[in-house]
């Protein structure tokens, strides 16, 4: 099988390499350098805590308990997630 792969960040790349794991002859596609482009950019958002403006303390927990209430900003219904 050949598969061909948009993008040659991360998820491009480990997609890729996966692909070939499994048999399948991938082909990366990008058009610039390999990782140089969202990959590069996004690195700054693994850790949002570090990132301007810092969160509050006790804002993770409260984050999560806002996703539980139909009446805060981060509500997620639960049948949206398969629940």
């Amino acid at each position: 099988m050949r598969v061909g792969v948009v993008g040659g960040g991360v998820v491009g790349l480990f997609t890729a390499w996966y692909l070939k794991k499994l048999g399948a002859d991938s082909i990366l596609i990008d058009a610039s350098t390999l990782g140089g482009g969202c990959s590069l950019g996004n690195t700054g958002w693994v850790f949002p805590s570090l990132a301007t403006p810092l969160p509050a303390p006790g804002l993770t927990l409260k984050s999560f308990l806002w996703m539980l209430r139909r009446d805060r900003p981060l509500y997620i219904r639960l049948a949206a997630l398969g629940g």
